[in-house]
């Protein structure tokens, strides 16, 4: 009944819902919520007292037991709002998210320090816990961009093509992660691979500038990258119908074609200006 007037009082009378936490202290002294109620209510001493005394408290308290996760939870905001001891905060946030995988919260502030202190290999790791443990919607389609573009820093190429894909495969109209997919793809030598998730791109997208502008790359792509001027032609002309109007696209035979010599060996190319 105390911590129930507490919880009532506390953002309507401090001081009153003050006095009943330290009651229900003094009642059931290793009470999880009392503690955190007068760590969080009470002043600069009480705050640390209460803190450190909820601190042993839940060390006590086996993972899964009743209010740990809300004990950890709060004594990591207390350590790091009224305390002012990120480091303390820090193990209760690793903490809970060791024994709550999918805890948002705890994740965003571990994810957080990885950026800041520049520990790649830890972000990946925490990223690919989330998206493990995320629902399909915006946010984890945010930590699945952030996993690839972060597996491509530590050029894991390979890796951040995996993780490009899976990020396809979740949500095949994700733009974004298909056009970030085909330059994956390309800059590994895989130009087919690469136009194949660029016409996807042409799928995906809404706007007709847009569309006209992923069509003339996969052109570009067929004509140039593989040597195939009929499907070449076939994305220009939709790259032509899908641009606005303005300065006309210029057909495939007015585009230089890079050619290998048969003379100089395969890895030889020369610019032909004839079709």
């Amino acid at each position: 009944a105390l911590l129930a007037r507490a919880h009532f009082l506390r953002d309507r009378d401090a001081g009153g819902a003050r006095r009943d936490f330290q009651v229900a202290i003094t009642i059931a002294p290793q009470n999880i919520l009392a503690l955190c109620g007068l760590a969080e209510l009470g002043d600069d001493d009480e705050c640390r007292r209460s803190a450190e005394e909820l601190e042993k408290v839940l060390q006590a308290h086996p993972p899964g037991a009743p209010g740990r996760a809300e004990g950890l939870r709060r004594l990591a905001r207390i350590q790091d709002d009224r305390l002012h001891r990120p480091e303390l905060a820090a193990l209760s946030w690793d903490l809970l998210l060791y024994e709550h995988p999918g805890d948002v919260e705890a994740f965003s502030h571990a994810a957080s320090r990885a950026r800041v202190t520049g520990d790649l290999s830890l972000l990946v790791a925490l990223l690919r816990g989330a998206v493990s443990q995320g629902p399909n919607n915006e946010e984890t389609r945010r930590w699945r961009h952030e996993l690839a573009r972060t597996l491509g820093k530590m050029n894991q190429h390979a890796a951040a093509i995996e993780a490009w894909q899976d990020a396809t495969l979740h949500d095949p109209s994700d733009r974004d992660a298909l056009i970030a997919l085909a330059d994956a793809l390309d800059a590994a030598g895989q130009p087919l691979e690469s136009a194949r998730a660029l016409e996807d791109a042409v799928v995906a997208s809404e706007d007709a500038g847009e569309k006209a502008r992923i069509c003339g790359r996969i052109a570009e792509l067929y004509r140039v990258r593989l040597g195939d001027l009929e499907r070449g032609e076939l994305f220009a002309a939709r790259a032509r119908a899908f641009a606005p109007p303005g300065p006309e696209i210029p057909t495939l035979t007015e585009i230089p074609v890079m050619r290998t010599s048969p003379d100089k060996g395969e890895a030889a190319v020369e610019w032909d200006e004839t079709p």
